[in-house]
């Protein structure tokens, strides 16, 4: 088979070196087309509600029920995710119970679960109140029933004695502390 051409007759196997040869001559005038036709454009495409996190640094969160003041807490961060049932808290300083017999309470970490009003305190915890000083590695404030509880390590020192076991609680409305599991207790 054969085509005519201007000079003559051109050859189909002479088209099969002829034809790429034109397409990576003229390359500079389509390579740009092909490439944008090539690459897939990246969609997001977001599900559900928009976002509703939320950040705060240096905050101040205050809690009363009935007129009576449950908790006063300071943060230097404060953040939630997506599910603003948890928020997380950085470097927390908080004031639980009355303002006439406060408990004091530092961490380096606190995640509060609204759903639950429980607040789950990490990191250098320290429980201080005018009888003693507590110290654990994670405790857990229930706002509700007004009391801190812990399944962690705790030692606990006041003035005259020193207490230390594997969990303890308090209760916030009439000042009940117990401390559970291989308890050892010394005078000083």
């Amino acid at each position: 088979m054969a085509l005519k051409s201007r000079g003559g007759i051109v050859k189909l196997r002479n088209l099969l070196w002829q034809i790429p040869a034109l397409l990576v001559i003229s390359m500079p005038l389509w390579w740009s087309l092909a490439v944008n036709f090539l690459i897939v454009q990246k969609t997001l495409v977001k599900h559900g509600a928009p976002d509703n996190s939320l950040e705060m640094r240096t905050v101040v969160m205050q809690q009363s029920n009935n007129g009576r003041d449950e908790l006063l807490l300071h943060a230097d961060r404060m953040y939630s995710k997506d599910d603003q049932r948890l928020i997380y808290m950085e470097k927390v300083k908080a004031r639980l119970g009355d303002t006439a017999r406060p408990v004091r309470v530092t961490c380096g970490e606190s995640v509060y679960n609204t759903s639950q009003e429980i607040m789950t305190m990490m990191n250098n915890v320290e429980v201080i109140n005018d009888d003693f000083v507590l110290k654990t590695v994670v405790m857990r404030y229930l706002s509700k029933y007004r009391k801190i509880k812990s399944a962690a390590a705790v030692q606990a020192v006041s003035r005259d004695m020193k207490i230390s076991g594997t969990s303890f609680m308090y209760d916030l409305n009439n000042g009940d502390f117990r401390v559970g599991s291989r308890v050892h207790f010394e005078l000083l």
